[in-house]
C-alpha cells in the first residue's frame, strides 16, 4: 500500500464504527437462535452466489442486537470478510448517511484485504480526498470489488443494519445501489471473482417492502419476516425474561412466589416484545415495598404497552418543567448531545449575558441530573445523551397539528412536544450562549 493509498485509508477510517456497534446491548445467551436454525438464513448462508437477505421485523423486537451478534460471532478469515454498519435516525450524524456507511465499510474490506485498495487508485486520482464523502460512489465501488480476480473462493459478507434509518434522499439511493448491485451480480456468477453477500434489516415499511420484495423476486433472494416467526421468538423472549426476573428478584429480596406470579404475568402480555420487557424490568426494580401484597399491586398494574410504559416512567418525574426541558433539548438536537452541552443548555436563561454567568455544574453531576429529572427516560453512553429507545421519539412528539387526542389528560406526555417549538427552543438558547 503506497503513501497514497495509505492516506485515502485512513480517511475511510475516519471515525469509530465499531462504538457504534458496541452500544447496542450483546444477545443474552440462547437467543438468536430462532434465526440461525431459520431455513432461508441457511439457504442465504450457503449459497455459492452473491446474494440478499432481508430481515423485515417491528421496532422493539431485537434486530440490532441480532444484527450485532452477528457482527460479533461471524469469524473472518484469508478468505472471507465481514463489514458492518448501523443506521440509527437517533445517533450521531455518522450514522444517517450513506458516505459515512460505506467509508466504514470499504474501512473494514481493506483491513482484510489491504490489495484490494489499489482497485480505487484511478477514483482517488479523480476525486482525490473529497471522495471519501461522496456516499453513492463509495457503494458503487464497495460492489465493484466484485470484480477482482481472486485466486481462491473468496467471500464478503455486507450487515447493514435499519436501512430505514438511513436519512433521505440517501435511503432511496442506497435502496436503488442495492437493487442494481443485487441484479448484476446474480447475473454475474464469476467462479474467480468474490462473492458479495448482503444481510440487511429494517421495520416493514411499505416503501421498503414494495422496493426489496421486487428485487428477492428477481433475483432469487430470501426473506425472513420476523413478526411471522413471533412463537419462536416468544420462547427465547420467555428465556430472556425468566432470567431477568430472576435476576432482580434475588437483588432486591423479593420471594419465589413473587418471582413465579411476575414470570407469569409477563407471559401472558399482548405486547410481548423485547423493548416491553426492557421497560417493564424498570418499573419492577423500583418497586417501593418488598412485602408479596405491595409486589402484587405493582404486578396487577405493570403497564400494558410501551407507551402505557413511558407514560408511567414520566409519571414519576417530580420536577415536570426540567424534565420537559431536558427531553425538548434532546428532540431538537440534531446529534446526541454532551453532557458538557447538556450542562451549559441548562443553565442559559434571560440573565445570562456572559459565560461566566453559567452556573456549570460539570459532566458528572449533570449526568446524575439528567438520570433523575427524566426518570430513566434517557441514557448515558460515553458522555452523550440518548432516548432510552428510537420508539421514545415517537412517542414524545406530536403527530400532525393537534397534540393530543380528545379526552386525553393534561399530564400525560405522549405526543405532547412540538419539533417547532423544542427547535425554537434550542435556537434561543444556542443565540443567548454566543451573544
Amino acid at each position: 500500500m503506497d503513501s497514497r493509498m495509505l492516506l485515502l485509508f485512513q480517511k475511510l477510517g475516519r471515525f469509530d464504527y465499531e462504538v457504534h456497534k458496541d452500544r447496542i446491548s450483546p444477545a443474552y445467551p440462547g437467543t438468536c437462535q430462532w434465526f440461525l436454525t431459520h431455513e432461508q438464513y441457511h439457504a442465504w448462508r450457503t449459497s455459492d452466489k452473491s446474494c440478499l437477505l432481508w430481515l423485515s421485523f417491528d421496532p422493539g423486537c431485537g434486530k440490532s442486537v441480532l444484527m450485532r451478534h452477528l457482527a460479533d460471532t461471524f469469524q473472518p478469515s484469508t478468505s472471507s470478510c465481514v463489514c458492518y454498519f448501523f443506521f440509527k435516525a437517533d445517533g450521531d450524524l455518522e450514522q444517517r448517511d450513506l458516505s459515512h456507511a460505506f467509508s466504514a465499510i470499504l474501512h473494514q474490506l481493506f483491513t482484510v484485504f489491504p490489495q484490494w485498495i489499489n482497485e480505487l487508485e484511478k477514483e482517488y486520482d479523480r476525486h482525490g480526498s473529497s471522495l471519501v464523502s461522496m456516499g453513492s460512489r463509495l457503494l458503487r465501488i464497495f460492489t465493484d470489488m466484485s470484480k477482482v480476480k481472486v485466486s481462491r473462493k473468496t467471500e464478503v459478507i455486507c450487515l447493514l443494519d435499519a436501512v430505514d434509518e438511513c436519512q433521505e434522499p440517501e435511503q432511496t439511493e442506497l435502496l436503488h445501489q442495492l437493487i442494481k448491485t443485487i441484479v448484476e451480480l446474480s447475473e454475474q456468477g464469476c467462479c474467480n471473482s468474490p462473492r458479495i453477500k448482503f444481510l440487511v434489516s429494517s421495520r416493514p415499511y411499505n416503501k421498503i417492502k414494495r422496493k426489496l420484495s421486487s428485487l428477492l423476486r428477481q433475483t432469487n433472494g430470501y426473506h425472513i419476516d420476523g413478526n411471522a416467526n413471533t412463537d419462536k421468538v416468544s420462547d427465547e423472549l420467555s428465556l430472556f425474561t425468566k432470567a431477568q426476573i430472576t435476576e432482580i428478584c434475588h437483588e432486591i429480596g423479593l420471594s419465589e412466589h413473587v418471582q413465579n406470579r411476575l414470570i407469569e404475568r409477563l407471559a401472558t402480555s399482548q405486547e410481548r416484545t423485547y423493548l416491553w420487557i426492557t421497560l417493564v424490568l424498570v418499573e419492577i426494580r423500583q418497586m417501593p415495598g418488598k412485602s408479596e401484597r405491595k409486589a402484587f399491586a405493582v404486578i396487577d398494574n405493570l403497564p400494558q404497552t410501551v407507551n402505557e410504559a413511558y407514560e408511567k416512567i414520566l409519571a414519576g418525574v417530580r420536577d415536570k418543567s426540567q424534565a420537559r426541558k431536558v427531553l425538548s433539548l434532546i428532540l431538537a438536537a440534531e446529534r446526541p448531545l454532551t453532557l458538557s452541552e447538556i450542562d451549559a443548555a441548562l443553565e442559559v436563561s434571560e440573565r445570562t449575558s456572559r459565560f461566566s454567568d453559567l452556573d456549570l455544574e460539570g459532566a458528572r453531576p449533570r449526568e446524575e441530573f439528567v438520570r433523575q429529572v427524566t426518570g430513566l427516560f434517557v441514557t448515558v453512553q460515553n458522555g452523550r445523551v440518548y432516548f432510552l429507545h428510537e420508539t421514545a421519539r415517537d412517542f414524545l412528539l406530536r403527530k400532525g397539528r393537534s397534540s393530543r387526542t380528545l379526552g386525553s389528560k393534561v399530564d400525560e406526555w405522549g405526543s405532547s412536544f412540538s419539533a417547532l417549538e423544542a427547535h425554537k427552543q434550542l435556537a434561543d438558547i444556542c443565540v443567548r450562549y454566543l451573544q
